[in-house]
């Protein structure tokens, strides 16, 4: 018998790469920086029904599209709220260039995964 975090990391059909930050708190000003690359991790990358893309106004009046995903990762991830998530293959295809995501919050802990929703920062094309 297959258990529930076994299944679930089977369904992952993505791939990801966690991108740790580090803080930079000697400066004047704290700054955050984020690693180019990390481990190739399995993935399950999602529409979140609760927060689907829109269009929102930014500061300067101009038009925002937000893109807002739901990521599931294995339990085994280290991962936390300031980091960024980079998605470098999708249906287990390659992508052409990378999408990058700000994690909303911290993970949460379900059966059998990880829960990360995550707003779309650059990269890759619409899909």
């Amino acid at each position: 018998m297959i258990s529930g975090q076994a299944l679930q990391e089977r369904m992952m059909r993505d791939t990801c790469e966690v991108l740790p930050a580090t803080v930079n708190t000697e400066a004047a000003e704290p700054s955050i920086t984020y690693a180019a690359s990390g481990t190739p991790t399995r993935c399950g990358v999602q529409i979140s029904e609760a927060l689907k893309a829109g269009v929102r106004e930014a500061q300067d009046g101009s038009q925002v599209t937000l893109e807002d995903r739901t990521i599931l990762l294995p339990l085994a991830t280290v991962v936390s709220g300031r980091d960024r998530l980079k998605v470098t293959k999708l249906f287990e295809a390659d992508l052409g260039s990378p999408i990058i995501y700000a994690i909303l919050g911290e993970p949460r802990q379900e059966p059998g995964c990880l829960v990360v929703n995550c707003r779309r920062i650059t990269g890759g094309s619409k899909n």
